[in-house]
């Protein structure tokens, strides 16, 4: 699931202009991508719901701001690189070192294997 800031294609500190900005965008690609047909607001959030919930909480100071706190404590522990680190001791989380090392193993067993029968010819 998106996070509101990504359905309407904004970055989290944006202020309440570029969340106006950003949905009025919205709103005129519906509308070129349909032309000849008028549609009013209200029809366009009836068909994007989630783009009209998105909009409906970032504008209001109020619920974005326990949006935002909702979505930090939601966040995955996982960083961009795949790794899980604990911020005070920079150690990844003991499943995905064990991981690591069994895919290390497999890897010089699988390359002692491929030496053995090269050196054996």
């Amino acid at each position: 699931m998106l996070s509101h800031y990504a359905l309407l294609k904004i970055d989290p500190v944006a202020d309440q202009a570029g969340i106006e900005e950003s949905y009025r965008n919205f709103l005129d690609e519906v509308k070129r991508y349909a032309p000849g047909v008028e549609f009013s607001e209200s029809e366009i959030t009836e068909h994007f719901p989630d783009i009209a919930q998105a909009y409906a909480v970032l504008r209001d100071v109020e619920k974005r701001k326990a949006y935002d706190e909702t979505l930090f404590y939601l966040q995955p522990e996982e960083t961009a690189t795949g790794t899980a680190e604990d911020p005070e001791t920079n150690q990844m989380p003991l499943m995905n070192r064990l991981s690591n090392y069994l895919l290390a193993l497999v890897f010089l067993v699988t390359l002692l294997y491929a030496l053995s029968h090269f050196f054996a010819l």
